[in-house]
């Protein structure tokens, strides 16, 4: 099974490798559309001495601007894919792209589980578990602190959850200590 994921990743990794500029001249060209088009909605409160004088003109040229430029990075992309191509990482390289990925999209994971456990347990112990979990992640198996990591994780939850709510205003979700921290 990790042999199987490991070739479709490895097979992603290259085809983004060689595809890079097109696809991100394709959804630069889909939000640069989308954003012209809505720009054009914005309403105005008055009507306006000349077309300059209106909140839709800047967008729309800032927007306007992005389409052709969309368009030239997307068919230089698809010139220079071959090339590309050629250039793709292989061996060492590539198995160290495909853990990079992997690893990039577990940490995605865990962070769609905490956001997801913040409103049952609360910020604090979610972000505590996410924490403490983060470093054990990131760190080699041989030099695990777990004593520093829990510590390090309570006072940065609780420090954080404390200054938001003093002086940012945003209460964060209290959970499981609602009674506690009033």
């Amino acid at each position: 099974m990790k042999q199987k994921i490991d070739s479709c990743v490895a097979a992603f990794v290259r085809f983004f490798h060689t595809y890079t500029d097109v696809i991100l001249g394709v959804v630069l060209l889909a939000f640069a559309c989308y954003m012209f088009y809505f720009a054009g909605t914005i309403k105005i409160m008055k009507d306006p001495v000349s077309a300059v004088d209106t909140a839709r003109f800047f967008p729309r040229i800032v927007f306007g601007a992005m389409i052709p430029v969309s368009i030239v990075l997307a068919v230089r992309g698809l010139r220079n894919a071959k090339a590309k191509r050629a250039s793709a990482p292989t061996g060492e390289a590539l198995a160290a792209s495909v853990q990079a990925f992997e690893r990039g999209v577990f940490a995605l994971v865990c962070i769609a589980i905490f956001i997801w456990l913040m409103p049952i347990l609360g910020f604090i112990p979610a972000a505590i578990l996410y924490m403490v979990g983060s470093m054990f992640f990131m760190s080699v198996k041989e030099g695990w602190k777990p004593l520093a990591y829990v510590l390090t994780a309570v006072i940065v939850a609780v420090a954080a959850y404390f200054l938001f709510r003093q002086f940012v205003y945003v209460r964060l979700p209290s959970g499981i200590l609602k009674g506690v921290l009033g």
